[in-house]
């Protein structure tokens, strides 16, 4: 045998023929994601970026690949490309390599891996290995409902308008002509009787011209600053500063110059009673000269003066002010229990909503997504995702459960600024597919067998905020053993024909 220096002709050939590529292929995604669930493309576009085993070196690339696609993980780790073998492709493409093996059904679970040749002809190690899965394809695939819960709220709502309220200022000359260039304060002192439980209480005023809102000495809002903010009356939520006992609402008004006027209601709604109404008229008490506390509930105003009702509500030289009249319904909860009667391989959610949803399991939200699923063109297509919720699901009874929100299709994000814009009621719509180690199915929908009510959140919307009610809340309400006897049933929506599409754009979530 040949020998030099002591080493093997064929050492040296053993040598090279294990000395690996100067690249490797990491970072594989399957349609621009890493690990996708529930893509609906046929043929999903396949794509890696390469890292030099020394990152010092120079004139690396690749000039040849191969994939492997497997329908299972111990396929793959075998070498065996089931679905797809592409065989050594002479190519230094790493892009948006188009799938072009056996078809692709419906939750079909694929494996793939990858391995590249460098400048020299030497080929990598495979990649570690990746997956994607497919989403529901046919149309025959969707056999949930769509869902929602369009019932009222059982608390009625006091409408909240200037009916029947009166201009008021300080006594002094005609105030709907002109007024002094000077500043009035307001107080309008009321009381919670013990044992009245308070739910909601809602304060509208504007002001000619600038005004500055107290309740029980606490600063809560204020006019604008602009001109003719009278125009743009304010609506404020004032709940949370009333107590029981004597209260006290304390305006600040500044004129400007020209006519000069305070106008107000306060409508607040208690359990079990009648809601109390607080007009501005001649029972509120004015000054104008500002006194130490003179906001606070125990300051004596016996001193101060009734103030001067100077025309009704409509009357000029303000006529019909209407405030901005919002419509931001409450967010209903949905459930349903199921059993899980054996042991199981997978489960997968296929979720959707006309709207968003926050979908539970078992106590726990199913992912940290928000606004599921997303925008679309409601008018043609609604976009779904799937999530991976194995570890979720228990043996035994357990509770699927979803709040549900207006957002891009009822609220007033969709319709720029203006509600209803693709539909009027929200809607939820959740497949969850269960698989079992003895090869059965089944499948939990959403239909009429759900149960609906509302809970802590009053009011939700992009543009407008959120009113949340804590003592409306109920724990473990998407868990299995909670109560939902008095919870309703849901209401059903057929005939929605839009495109399901799956979403394969970035989910959005809290930071």
């Amino acid at each position: 045998m040949d020998n030099w220096g002591g080493i093997s002709i064929a050492t040296l050939s053993l040598c090279q023929s294990i000395i690996t590529a100067s690249i490797q292929p990491i970072n594989l995604r399957c349609e621009y994601r890493v690990n996708p669930l529930g893509i609906d493309q046929r043929q999903p576009r396949l794509s890696w970026s390469l890292k030099a085993s020394n990152p010092q070196a120079k004139g690396l690339y690749q000039t040849a690949y191969q994939i492997l696609v497997a329908s299972s993980r111990a396929k793959l780790d075998a070498n065996e490309g089931d679905l797809w073998d592409t065989g050594k492709v002479e190519s230094s493409q790493s892009s948006q390599i188009v799938y072009a093996g056996k078809p692709l059904q419906s939750e079909m679970e694929c494996w793939w891996k990858v391995r590249v040749w460098d400048q020299n002809g030497r080929v990598s190690e495979w990649s570690e290995p990746a997956r994607w899965t497919m989403g529901l394809l046919e149309p025959t695939d969707w056999q949930a409902k769509w869902i929602g819960y369009d019932a009222p709220m059982k608390e009625g709502k006091q409408s909240l308008t200037f009916e029947n309220c009166k201009w008021i200022w300080f006594p002094e000359g005609d105030p709907r002509r002109s007024a002094p260039i000077d500043t009035r304060y307001f107080r309008r002192r009321l009381e919670v009787r013990p044992g009245r439980r308070l739910q909601k209480a809602q304060l509208l005023l504007t002001a000619d011209d600038q005004f500055m809102l107290y309740v029980n000495g606490h600063k809560v809002e204020e006019s604008d600053g602009r001109p003719d903010a009278w125009r743009r009356p304010k609506m404020v939520d004032v709940t949370a500063h009333l107590r029981t006992g004597m209260n006290v609402i304390a305006i600040a008004v500044t004129n400007t110059g020209g006519p000069a006027g305070l106008i107000a209601k306060l409508v607040m709604e208690f359990e079990g009673d009648e809601p109390l109404v607080i007009v501005t008229d001649s029972s509120w008490r004015v000054t104008r000269e500002e006194q130490d506390n003179w906001a606070m509930p125990d300051l004596d105003d016996s001193d101060w003066l009734p103030a001067m009702e100077i025309g009704k509500f409509g009357n000029p030289p303000w006529g019909d002010v209407k405030p901005m009249q919002l419509h931001l319904p409450p967010q209903p909860f949905l459930r349903k229990t199921f059993v899980v009667d054996k042991p199981i391989q997978s489960a997968t959610a296929y979720v959707s909503a006309l709207g968003t949803c926050e979908v539970h399991l078992n106590g726990k939200r199913i992912t940290d997504d928000v606004f599921i699923p997303g925008r679309s063109d409601f008018r043609k297509r609604v976009y779904y995702r799937t999530y991976d919720v194995t570890e979720l699901v228990q043996r035994g009874k357990n509770a699927l459960g979803a709040i549900l929100g207006d957002e891009w299709y009822a609220g007033y994000c969709g319709g720029w600024n203006k509600r209803n814009f693709y539909g009027g009621e929200p809607r939820l719509l959740i497949q969850l597919h269960l698989k079992f180690n003895d090869g059965t199915k089944q499948i939990i929908t959403t239909d009429e067998t759900w149960k609906a009510t509302y809970g802590p959140i009053l009011e939700a919307d992009f543009y407008h905020g959120e009113t949340y009610d804590a003592r409306r809340e109920m724990p473990g309400w998407d868990t299995p053993n909670f109560d939902d006897s008095n919870w309703a049933p849901v209401d059903v929506t057929e005939g929605v024909n839009l495109q399901m599409t799956a979403h394969l754009g970035p989910p959005v979530r809290r930071i």
